[in-house]
């Protein structure tokens, strides 16, 4: 059962015209050995094509010293920084990237590498995520080649979710779990529930701790991970235009920030444009609308008005898990990967926020379900 009228969650893709644009994740990464095993399985591996060059992360001489000690931090602890297996990162999650920086790396160097690489995709700030995320990209960054599916990337969960007995749409969301000896009940929204010998609940963690009941440690757990809002918006504008070549970011008020980033597409501009923050979830949509038209007013280097365009844009109030500090060491103490009961959680939250984290989730909760005793008569 999926409570949208989609699958896929934050693997989303939209139309802009007669091109399909990523709402949600965007990207496979070529360390994602498990989601690239799937697409290679399911038949979509000729539509993965190279994403593109990253662009130049700006390094100075001054910048080297820095650099060396971040190399060898990852280096002394290269064997516990896999993200795939997050809590034996446990240890070393005690400070923010912000804090790592600010100690070991130049204002300059975390202003033109760190900040386009988390914060310019987290959509959330360097002081709300834990330093673990930094080394772990450090181990990963030689490796690291992005990757996008012509078609979007949606293409992957549909095929995975073909041929399966699928209920989609807000009136079959389950309402609660409830257990009992025979199983596990779920309650659906049209008053409907369905015996269950195992659930895998793989909502966001708060959504997780509204239908059931877990041990404290655990549900307060579920109700603290917190994750980032964000506006998209896309505009395919034709015609040859003068535009910046790198992410131009801006801020709007106290505390949201946005990016903007433009790239040639045939004889058009493909302008992405994003808005994030704590506040923009208090954001009107006339206070959306301002700031997303300051984001193209920036970018833009000259614009003719009345030139026709196509315009899309998309909503994220869950856009990307915020591993923040303690979140690692909390993965090690609570493991709430294992059963709880007869359920099983599974999301990106358990392992890395990242389509690859969600993958492994969900094959680790597959895993657990199938050794169920229940399961085994």
């Amino acid at each position: 059962m999926d409570r949208a009228a989609t699958v896929g969650g934050r693997v989303h893709s939209i139309a802009l015209g007669t091109t399909p644009v990523d709402a949600g994740a965007s990207h496979v990464w070529s360390f994602y050995s498990r989601t690239r095993w799937w697409i290679q399985r399911l038949g979509l591996g000729a539509a993965l094509v190279p994403a593109g060059g990253l662009g130049s992360l700006g390094i100075a001489a001054t910048d080297l010293p820095g650099i060396v000690r971040a190399g060898l931090d990852v280096a002394r602890l290269w064997r516990r920084l896999d993200f795939r297996s997050p809590q034996r990162a446990a240890p070393f999650d005690r400070a923010s990237i912000r804090d790592y920086a600010s100690r070991h790396l130049s204002a300059q160097l975390t202003s033109s590498a760190v900040v386009p690489s988390f914060e310019w995709n987290a959509f959330c700030s360097l002081s709300e995520m834990s330093q673990v995320l930094l080394l772990q990209g450090g181990r990963l960054f030689l490796r690291a080649r992005p990757y996008r599916m012509r078609g979007g990337l949606q293409l992957f969960p549909e095929a995975l979710a073909r041929g399966l007995d699928l209920r989609l749409g807000s009136r079959f969301a389950t309402r609660s779990l409830a257990f009992g000896p025979g199983g596990a009940v779920a309650k659906l929204a049209d008053g409907s529930s369905i015996l269950c010998a195992a659930v895998v609940v793989a909502t966001g963690p708060g959504e997780a701790a509204d239908l059931a009941e877990f041990a404290p440690s655990l549900d307060r757990f579920l109700r603290g991970v917190a994750h980032s809002t964000v506006v998209r918006e896309w505009w395919n504008l034709p015609g040859r235009r003068a535009f910046r070549n790198e992410p131009l970011r801006l801020s709007f008020g106290v505390s949201s920030e946005g990016v903007a980033v433009a790239r040639p597409a045939g004889d058009a501009l493909f302008l992405s444009l994003a808005l994030y923050g704590r506040a923009v979830r208090e954001m009107g949509s006339e206070e959306v609308d301002s700031a997303m038209e300051q984001l193209r007013i920036g970018l833009l280097l000259g614009s003719t008005p009345g030139q026709p365009m196509t315009r899309a844009r998309f909503r994220w109030d869950s856009a990307v898990t915020i591993f923040a500090p303690g979140h690692f060491r909390q993965l090690d103490q609570l493991v709430p990967s294992r059963p709880q009961g007869r359920v099983v959680l599974a999301g990106d939250y358990l392992v890395s926020p990242t389509v690859e984290g969600a993958v492994l989730s969900g094959e680790r909760a597959a895993a657990e379900v199938m050794r169920l005793p229940i399961l085994e008569r």
